[in-house]
């Protein structure tokens, strides 16, 4: 079935960064810098659930997305990821991982540094991927 763009939900990943790091600024933590590794990590899972129709932390073969980090060739010290799909905005899908203890922590967590962030279509939406993370130290 064909989904005309009017009704595909508008999620960029320059929106949820801003609203993200809108959130940090009010509760007193830095914002987070856009890492291009962790944006192709972040990119290639949430184009991995697109194509293999699946929605968890861990692929059906196994693939977690610290592998998708490595593949990136992003070495962390500490890392955390947020999904999320069935939100039509990037204000939606903030209030949505606000309301959701795990993912607000990692929004929060001021040991995270760096982001990247990943939009990919579905028939019926999108599915967002943020990875967070810092660079390990060396």
């Amino acid at each position: 079935m064909f989904v005309a763009a009017a009704e595909v939900p508008a999620i960029s990943g320059e929106d949820v960064l801003a609203l993200v790091n809108r959130f940090r600024a009010s509760s007193g933590v830095p914002a987070l810098r856009i890492n291009l590794r962790l944006t192709r990590a972040a990119q290639a899972r949430a184009d991995d659930m697109a194509q293999r129709a699946y929605f968890a932390h861990t692929s059906p073969g196994g693939k977690t997305p610290w592998d998708f980090m490595k593949e990136a060739r992003y070495s962390y010290g500490n890392a955390g990821e947020n999904i999320a799909t069935g939100q039509r905005t990037a204000e939606e899908l903030q209030r949505s991982w606000q309301r959701s203890a795990g993912h607000r922590a990692n929004q929060l967590n001021q040991r995270f540094t760096e982001t990247g962030i990943g939009v990919a279509r579905l028939r019926s939406g999108v599915v967002v991927v943020q990875i967070f993370a810092s660079p390990l130290e060396e």
